[in-house]
């Protein structure tokens, strides 16, 4: 099929107007209706309409934030198995030991004794503060009781890529100062620590964000194809700036 004949077919008063060439060539952009006629003469089916609209609007998008979000849009669509956690349930990320404690009924589902599960967290945890984090994982539907333990409702779960506010920080504190520990009291062999410190461009660190928002993506891809788990383990990614711009305090 030839572009002209192509184009004749998603709008015919275009047919000799170059648009199908200008759009291939980067040139032109396609608004909502024209999508509209594209995706019809494609004839692609609805979830395919929905990541069609989202892959031009990205490539269309020319305010970062604004790519982004079409980003993470379209990342959804890679197939991840990850379940998304609801706003409801943020108080799962509250402490720490929250999503460990999840984790661990992931590995083990025949212990339910908080003792036992307390010696096997590190950091250490106390028996009260697993029978906390059991409450409120059943009380989310996280988890759920078998006869001699208790199992996850789902195998991975996840967020926004970036999710905000009071219990967000919260919670990335808390791993930060895990982390810190971690320097101290976890051999070299079982963690890995690098930080590169860098001059570069606005543009270039918000390409560096979009790479890194794509790792963790990927990471995730990798866990839901993982048969099998054996230990429990934090991923921390961190980007932040060391030299001053307008809006860089919150109160900014």
């Amino acid at each position: 099929m030839s572009l002209r004949t192509f184009t004749a077919r998603v709008l015919p008063a275009l047919s000799s107007s170059g648009l199908l060439s200008g759009v291939l060539k980067g040139k032109k952009n396609l608004g909502p209706t024209l999508r509209t006629k594209f995706a019809q003469s494609l004839q692609l089916k609805a979830r395919e309409v929905q990541f069609f609209e989202l892959l031009v609007q990205f490539n269309q998008a020319t305010d970062m934030e604004e790519k982004n979000q079409f980003f993470l849009h379209l990342s959804r669509f890679r197939n991840s198995r990850a379940k998304l956690v609801a706003e409801g349930q943020y108080l799962f990320f509250s402490r720490w030991y929250y999503p460990v404690v999840w984790n661990y009924f992931g590995i083990n589902q025949k212990q339910k004794n908080p003792m036992e599960i307390a010696l096997s967290i590190y950091p250490p945890l106390s028996p009260a503060q697993v029978e906390e984090a059991i409450r409120l994982l059943l009380e989310l539907g996280l988890i759920k009781k078998l006869a001699n333990g208790y199992t996850v409702t789902d195998n991975h779960l996840t967020t926004e890529p970036e999710f905000r506010g009071l219990i967000a920080t919260q919670y990335n504190q808390q791993f930060l100062q895990l982390a810190h520990e971690s320097l101290h009291h976890v051999d070299p062999k079982h963690r890995l620590f690098n930080t590169r410190v860098f001059s570069a461009a606005r543009t270039t660190i918000d390409v560096i964000k979009e790479k890194m928002t794509v790792f963790q993506q990927e990471i995730q891809e990798i866990l839901d194809r993982d048969p099998n788990s054996e230990c429990i383990y934090t991923l921390g990614v961190q980007l932040y700036p060391n030299t001053r711009s307008p809006g860089l305090d919150k109160g900014d």
